[in-house]
C-alpha cells in the first residue's frame, strides 16, 4: 500500500461555535489518515475552544493554538508556520468538506506532479439551498504558471480562493509566502504569488468544498465597509508586479479590475440612498483615483471583455451614482 504523505489541514476559528462541529466531523471523518489538524483560535469569545478542545481529546492529530485576535490573514500565517506536512490546505470554520476532501486532492495532485491542487466549490446557504456557481472547472486540466494565471485573471475557470486548493507547503516556506495581516481580500494579494512561483497547476470537476453563504438577499441588510477597498491595493499589486509584466498580461488585469469592480460595486449598491450619498460620492473619488484604475486604459479596445462588461464600467466610471440606483431596483425587484 502507498504511503500517504503527511497533509496539513489549517483551521482559523474566530467566534463560529454554531459551526465549529460540521467543519471539524468532516475533517476528522477524511478517508486519508495521515493529518496535523492544526486548529488556530483566534482570539475566540464564544464556545469555539471549549469544542475544539472536545474534538482534541478524541483525536491527537488535532494541533491547538490560541492566540490574541489578528484576523484570518494572521491565524492562517500561524498554521503555515506550524505546518510540518508535505502538502497543505485551509478549510474556513463555517464551511466543510466531502470525506474524500484530501485523498481526491492529493491523488489529483500526485498523478499530475502537480504543485497546486484544485477542486470545484458548492455554495450552501443557511436555509440549506445549494448553488453550483456559474463559473467553475467544468473539465478536468492541468495548467502551466502562465495559463493558470491567464485564466485566474480571465475569472471564467479560476477565482481566488484559498479554500479550495491543496499546496505543497514548500510553496509557502520557500518563497517566504504569507497572507497580508490587516488587508481584507487576502486571497487577491496572495494566490497570484504561489501561481507564479508553481510548476503546474491541476484542477478537476469535482464538488469537494461546501462554502456557506448567508441567506440569499441578505446583502440588501449589510452597509459598505471602506475597508473593502483593499481590494485595490491587490489589484494594483498584481498590475505591478515584475514577474507579471513580463507575461504581458495587461489586457487580462483589465478584464480581472472590471470584474472586481463590479463585485465591489454589488457590496455598495443595496445600502445607497439620500443619506449615504455623500458618503460614496467620497468612495467613488477614491476609486477613479486610485493607482488601479489606471489599468482602465484603452479598455475599449480590449477584446477579452465582454460589450456588457464594458458598459457597465463606462456607467461606473462616469456616473456610479445611476449605477447604484439601477442595480439597487434591479435587486430589489430580483429578490
Amino acid at each position: 500500500m502507498k504511503k500517504e504523505k503527511k497533509v496539513s489541514i489549517v483551521i482559523p476559528i474566530y467566534n463560529v461555535e454554531d459551526y465549529l462541529d460540521k467543519c471539524l466531523t468532516s475533517v476528522i471523518n477524511q478517508n486519508y489518515y495521515n493529518l496535523e489538524i492544526i486548529c488556530v483560535n483566534d482570539g475566540s469569545t464564544d464556545n469555539s475552544e471549549k469544542i475544539v478542545l472536545k474534538y482534541k481529546k478524541n483525536d491527537d492529530r488535532i494541533i491547538y493554538i490560541k492566540q490574541k485576535n489578528g484576523g484570518l490573514s494572521f491565524a492562517r500565517n500561524t498554521g503555515i508556520s506550524k505546518a510540518t506536512g508535505k502538502y497543505i490546505c485551509f478549510i474556513d470554520s463555517d464551511d466543510w468538506v466531502s470525506n474524500d476532501f484530501v485523498f481526491k486532492m492529493v491523488e489529483n495532485l500526485e498523478n499530475n506532479k502537480s504543485d497546486i491542487s484544485i477542486c470545484n466549490i458548492k455554495h450552501i446557504y443557511i436555509d440549506g439551498s445549494e448553488k453550483k456557481v456559474s463559473y467553475g472547472i467544468s473539465n478536468n486540466m492541468v495548467l502551466d504558471s502562465y495559463d493558470a494565471l491567464k485564466e485566474l485573471f480571465i475569472g471564467r475557470v479560476l477565482q481566488n480562493h484559498t479554500v479550495n486548493k491543496l499546496y505543497k507547503l514548500d510553496l509557502f516556506k520557500k518563497n517566504c509566502i504569507t497572507f497580508p495581516v490587516g488587508r481584507i481580500y487576502e486571497d487577491v494579494f496572495t494566490t497570484y504569488r504561489l501561481f507564479l512561483v508553481s510548476n503546474k497547476i491541476s484542477l478537476f470537476n469535482e464538488y469537494l468544498y461546501f462554502y456557506l453563504q448567508e441567506r440569499d438577499g441578505s446583502i440588501l441588510t449589510k452597509k459598505f465597509d471602506e475597508k473593502k477597498l483593499d481590494l485595490l491595493d491587490a489589484i494594483n499589486e498584481i498590475r505591478n508586479n515584475e514577474k507579471l509584466k513580463k507575461f504581458k498580461f495587461d489586457k487580462y488585469i483589465q478584464k480581472f479590475y472590471i470584474q472586481q469592480l463590479i463585485g465591489l460595486f454589488y457590496h455598495i449598491f443595496p445600502s445607497y440612498d439620500k443619506e449615504t450619498k455623500k458618503y460614496y460620492n467620497e468612495i467613488f473619488k477614491k476609486i477613479k483615483k486610485h493607482d488601479s484604475h489606471k489599468c482602465t486604459k484603452d479598455i475599449i479596445f480590449n477584446k477579452k471583455i465582454s460589450f456588457f462588461d464594458k458598459l457597465k464600467f463606462i456607467v461606473l466610471d462616469n456616473c456610479p451614482n445611476l449605477y447604484c440606483i439601477i442595480m439597487k431596483k434591479y435587486l430589489k425587484i430580483k429578490n
